[in-house]
């Protein structure tokens, strides 16, 4: 239910932000302003009244934090490479679909500020909460760890629509569960998160 409510919510939003006439900075801002909120909204309920300890929502060793830290930044150059070897086989264009939602040429700068908060910061977060936090938790408890490591990726990946998108977000949707098996909490995961997203948005404005 998680994932319908995801996908169904993305899709909604998205559709009635594209009958509205917006200029291209204003239709970047509702998708990721709306994408943000409902997400965020999702994983507030999804854990309204539960035992957030058993959601993996709990702190976590620095030593943990570390490691996450390192699999965002060996994943993301991963995940890029299976996103872009996917639009290969596929015939399509190597650049990432994505990039329209994260490079606005001549967008002021409070405007990739907030992008960039959104992108990095917040959505990771919502995230985090609702796949590797209440789904992978769910998962785990009837059929064990390893099938919430593969479901919650399987359902995190197809959440992003575009196939090659899929892919990539898959694999480090494996690597972010493990994480979370391994340590118990989500806060690595959320780091590694942070910084895959991170060092793409530096990538994009600064490369």
């Amino acid at each position: 239910m998680v994932t319908v409510g995801c996908i169904a919510g993305l899709l909604i939003g998205g559709v009635l932000i594209a009958s509205l006439d917006l200029g291209a900075k204003a239709h970047v801002l509702c998708v990721l302003g709306w994408s943000s909120l409902w997400l965020s909204t999702l994983a507030y309920i999804s854990v309204r009244g539960e035992c957030l300890e058993a959601r993996g929502l709990k702190t976590s060793s620095m030593t943990h934090l570390g490691i996450g830290l390192l699999v965002g930044v060996v994943g993301m150059p991963v995940a890029s490479g299976v996103a872009g070897a996917v639009r290969e086989l596929l015939g399509r264009a190597p650049e990432n679909p994505q990039l329209a939602y994260i490079l606005i040429e001549g967008a002021p700068i409070w405007m990739t500020a907030l992008i960039g908060l959104l992108v990095v910061i917040v959505q990771p977060l919502a995230e985090e909460i609702l796949f590797r936090g209440t789904l992978f938790s769910s998962i785990q408890e009837v059929w064990g760890s390893r099938v919430a490591i593969v479901g919650s990726a399987v359902l995190f990946g197809a959440m992003h629509g575009e196939l090659s998108v899929v892919a990539g977000t898959m694999a480090l949707g494996m690597a972010f569960g493990l994480l979370r098996a391994r340590t118990g909490s989500i806060m690595p995961a959320y780091i590694a998160h942070v910084a895959n997203n991170g060092i793409a948005f530096l990538i994009i404005h600064l490369g």
